[in-house]
């Protein structure tokens, strides 16, 4: 099949300026934790016990890679599983889906 154009999304300048900070400190050489958790948080992601491995996690997941060196070899489904029964999503950034 061709390509799906219904997956088109219209973000303010805002929320590409915060979607922005977020590539931009996943980007990184050796990877801007403390800058991932801080625009991850910024763009409307909350766990609830706000657990910092977590919401890094969870951001890598969700906007730079998947593989066995970021879910230590389980399948990505799994190991959110795993990232949620540590501390549950309670708000998500439903904006950049």
């Amino acid at each position: 099949p061709g390509p799906l154009y219904g997956q088109v999304k219209r973000l303010s300048l805002a929320q590409r300026a915060r979607l922005a900070r977020l590539i931009v400190a996943l980007a990184g050489d050796e990877g801007d934790e403390g800058g991932v958790i801080d625009a991850f948080v910024a763009m409307g992601f909350r766990t609830r016990r706000m657990d910092r491995h977590v919401i890094h996690q969870t951001a890598v997941l969700y906007f730079d890679q998947d593989g066995p060196e970021v879910t230590g070899g389980i399948d990505a489904r799994a190991y959110f599983e795993e990232l949620q029964a540590a501390d549950r999503t309670v708000a998500a950034a439903d904006d950049y889906v």
